[in-house]
């Protein structure tokens, strides 16, 4: 795969105008939406804020979502990774905390919504059905056909990324899961991840017609095989790669933070542990 040419198509702006612009507009009141919602207080909010809308271009509305909707699976792979892992992570991380907690309590549908979502078994197993399921084929051609159902199926997607990543990355940090609990529920999310690269790869390819003969819509599918050198199974077994290896390993990597804290933990108890016995030593002499 020659990657000089690639760079060349995801850089050409000319893709998103003769294309997307409806995906373009959405994406710019979706961005303004999600500035008057969520208001940062500190410089780092911000800068998750904008990271957050930046993924979340990258994924909707520039050129390599123009190449993941019509042309190449690895684009589209790239697009969904992007969703799942940077967009709603840094949209959490941007939320201020104050603000969210007297939204919250002060609604009882949010507060109902939140402490089901605080569930990890529930976020873990209806994220899960939706992200996959945004890969079945059935799901996956139909939504294919049409520019507005794809970018609504794609919505549904992040919202399933947001559900997941809720009980990892909560504001309220009294709703975050436990250490040793986040351990296991990123280690089995990654390994579900990895497994549906690896069925992509290996033998749900031949599903995707949508690859294997696209709808030139943009006239540019013999030049942009010949430019990258790859073919569409090819294509596809790449997607599915990138898939299993950046997806699930990105998730395994959020596993270090909860270690961290399940160490930080570990030392804060033995710390009370050392001023109890000394001040029961105190007590008796």
């Amino acid at each position: 795969m020659n990657t000089v040419p690639l760079i060349a198509y995801v850089t050409s702006f000319n893709l998103v105008l003769g294309w997307k612009p409806v995906e373009l507009v959405a994406c710019l009141l979706l961005a303004g939406l999600l500035l008057i919602v969520i208001k940062p207080r500190t410089t780092r909010q911000t800068v998750y804020l904008v990271c957050a809308l930046l993924a979340l271009w990258l994924a909707l509305a520039s050129p390599i979502s123009v190449l993941g909707d019509h042309y190449l699976f690895t684009a589209a792979v790239i697009q969904l990774l992007l969703l799942l892992l940077v967009v709603p992570v840094c949209l959490l991380l941007a939320l201020p905390v104050d603000a969210l907690y007297r939204t919250i309590s002060g609604n009882r549908t949010l507060s109902t919504l939140e402490h089901v979502l605080s569930r990890p078994l529930v976020a873990w197993f209806v994220s899960m059905l939706i992200v996959c399921g945004r890969f079945l084929p059935p799901i996956y051609e139909t939504a294919s056909q049409n520019e507005i159902l794809l970018f609504a199926v794609n919505l549904l997607f992040l919202a399933g990324a947001f559900i997941f990543w809720w009980p990892v990355f909560a504001p309220l940090k009294l709703g975050r899961i436990s250490p040793i609990r986040g351990m296991i529920y990123l280690f089995l999310a990654s390994q579900a991840v990895s497994i549906l690269g690896i069925l992509l790869a290996m033998t749900l390819k031949s599903s995707y017609t949508v690859y294997q003969q696209p709808n030139d819509v943009l006239g540019i599918l013999s030049q942009l095989r010949s430019d990258l050198q790859l073919s569409a199974t090819a294509d596809l077994e790449i997607g599915g790669v990138t898939l299993f290896g950046v997806g699930g390993m990105a998730i395994l990597c959020f596993i270090i933070p909860e270690f961290i804290r399940w160490y930080r933990g570990q030392e804060k108890e033995a710390l009370q542990d050392i001023e109890k016995q000394i001040a029961g030593s105190g007590g008796q002499a």
